[in-house]
C-alpha cells in the first residue's frame, strides 16, 4: 500500500512541469506588482487600485478553476478528492476576491451606485450579471 502511494506521488510529480505553482502564482500576482509599481496620481484613492487589483485576482483564480477541475484522476490515489476541494475552495475564494472588488468599490466611490441602474453602460451591467451568477454557482454548489 505504501509502495503504490510512493510510485503514485513520483509519477504525478512528473506530470508537472518544474515550477509550475511558481509560474501560477506570479502570473496571478503580476497585475498587483504592476499597480503598485506605477506611480499614482494624488487625485487617485488608492483603494479604487487596491480594489481593482482585487477584480483581477478574482478573474485570476476563476481561471484557474479551469486548471484545477475538480473531476477525478487516477493520481493522487484518494479518488479525486483533493482536486474536487481544491476547486470548490478556489471557487470561494474567488467569489470571496470579487465581493471584495465590488464592495470596497462602492463604499469608496458611492457614485458608482448609478451604474447599477438599468441605464447604466453596458460592461457594468454584465459585470453585475456575472457577479450574480457567480453567487448562485457558488450556492448552488455549496448545496451538495
Amino acid at each position: 500500500m505504501i509502495r503504490i502511494f510512493r510510485s503514485a506521488v513520483v509519477s504525478r510529480a512528473k506530470l508537472l512541469p518544474p515550477g509550475f505553482s511558481l509560474f501560477l502564482a506570479v502570473g496571478m500576482l503580476a497585475p498587483v506588482g504592476i499597480a503598485l509599481l506605477r506611480p499614482t496620481p494624488a487625485a487617485i484613492d488608492p483603494a479604487w487600485d487596491w480594489a481593482n487589483a482585487l477584480g483581477y485576482l478574482g478573474l485570476a483564480v476563476s481561471l484557474l478553476l479551469f486548471v484545477y477541475a475538480g473531476r477525478a484522476r487516477a493520481f493522487p490515489p484518494y479518488s479525486g478528492r483533493f482536486f474536487a476541494n481544491l476547486h470548490r475552495d478556489l471557487g470561494y475564494i474567488a467569489l470571496l476576491l470579487i465581493g471584495a472588488h465590488v464592495v470596497i468599490l462602492l463604499v469608496r466611490e458611492p457614485l458608482l451606485l448609478e451604474h447599477l441602474k438599468p441605464t447604466a453602460p453596458l460592461h457594468m451591467l454584465a459585470g453585475l450579471l456575472a457577479l450574480i451568477l457567480l453567487m448562485l454557482l457558488a450556492l448552488w454548489g455549496s448545496a451538495d
